[in-house]
């Protein structure tokens, strides 16, 4: 870790940290270790903190998980993509005094949040729990019917989300979109492609365009879908924030960027991820596991009592991934030696050809993702033109 960081996670805040565990202030520290975590692809200010504890001379260890939020004054607009304070926020609030969430989501327990000048730390528990790697396939499934629940409470009840109001990210998707150029991209793409026999075969000139010009004839989708219902949204609910807690308990990590989005939003990130995971029994059965998985997270919305057309729900999946994804193509990334051994380990492949074939076939998936997206938009403004 850097020496900035080394000094912020200090022993106080160690010492800190187990009182608020335990609740009791006569605890010691006898040592302590911190392990930077990698988030994502880059290296994240997350660490799990291992600390040699007693109480009256019991000795009682503990593991934690120590979260800085660093203060960034580009960020400070409280309803944008990176908030700063947002996942403080999410403890503060949301999940004050109650983790337990609607649909039999949970988090983890946050012990301490320790507010400062130029940072914030969360004191967080450490679940050791499976992640979306190790989950089968109907797991997968009744992980969407849970955040279809949580999604079709807040939905249902409006007032509860509008509490969460002035910290909550707002057209987060939509955002997201308008972050990519469509033609830097052809242009990266068609340097990988000259340079890499993997990018030629996991993404062939043909489909690469087709994507790209469905992503061209998307880019007023967002302006299209902004009638659709909304909802309190996880928004990065994806293969490293899913894990299988105690008594089979969902539990959802890195909060950071919760907002109010259209309802299906949730299950984009999850199902492109599972795909991309052949572990979980998806792999080549692409179109069977979408309407599996929308089929749950549906029933998930109707249980919570959200009564909705189901179409509109699917429109919502559909609109959110073509703006979310639609434009982003992998070029040779997964394929070199600083990333790859991620990448296998995250998708569980053994060789980049391997690799290559699953990026193929998510290609083909994301282009009738696409095609799905803008029929049912056409079909979407005839019904509203017809009225």
């Amino acid at each position: 870790m850097d020496d900035e960081t080394a000094i912020a996670l200090s022993g106080e805040l160690v010492k800190s940290a187990a009182i608020s565990y335990f609740d009791d202030s006569s605890v010691e520290i006898d040592g302590w270790t911190a392990t930077a975590s990698d988030v994502g692809f880059g290296q994240g200010d997350v660490f799990f903190v291992e600390i040699d504890a007693s109480i009256r001379g019991t000795n009682r260890p503990i593991s934690l998980v120590c979260k800085r939020l660093p203060y960034n004054e580009e960020h400070l607009d409280s309803h944008s993509l990176w908030y700063w304070r947002r996942e403080a926020e999410v403890y503060g609030d949301l999940l004050a005094g109650n983790r337990d969430l609607p649909g039999g989501i949970t988090a983890p327990s946050c012990y301490k949040i320790a507010e400062g000048d130029e940072q914030i730390w969360l004191v967080l528990e450490h679940v050791q729990g499976a992640n979306l790697q190790d989950f089968s396939y109907d797991e997968l499934l009744e992980s969407a019917r849970r955040i279809g629940h949580f999604n079709g409470h807040y939905a249902a009840h409006t007032d509860e989300a509008a509490k969460f109001g002035h910290w909550t990210s707002r057209d987060w998707i939509k955002n997201w979109g308008n972050r990519s150029n469509i033609d830097e991209t052809w242009s990266r793409y068609r340097e990988d492609f000259d340079a890499c026999e993997y990018v030629r075969k996991a993404s062939p000139q043909e489909v690469v365009k087709t994507r790209l010009d469905l992503a061209r004839e998307a880019r007023d989708l967002p302006d299209r879908y902004d009638t659709l219902p909304k909802t309190l949204c996880h928004l990065d609910v994806f293969h490293k924030n899913m894990l299988r807690g105690q008594s089979n308990q969902l539990v959802l990590i890195d909060w950071a960027f919760t907002g109010i989005e259209i309802i299906g939003a949730d299950l984009s990130c999850l199902v492109n991820f599972a795909l991309l995971v052949p572990s979980s029994g998806t792999a080549g059965k692409e179109g069977q596991f979408e309407r599996d998985i929308l089929d749950a997270y549906i029933a998930g919305v109707q249980d919570a009592g959200y009564d909705c057309d189901s179409d509109l729900v699917r429109f919502g999946y559909y609109a959110a991934t073509t703006v979310r994804w639609g434009g982003m193509i992998l070029g040779k990334w997964p394929y070199e030696s600083a990333t790859w051994p991620k990448v296998k380990a995250w998708c569980g492949v053994e060789t980049r050809e391997e690799h290559a074939d699953l990026v193929r076939r998510w290609h083909d998936y994301m282009i009738s993702v696409m095609k799905n997206a803008l029929q049912f938009s056409k079909r979407l403004n005839n019904s509203n033109g017809a009225h």
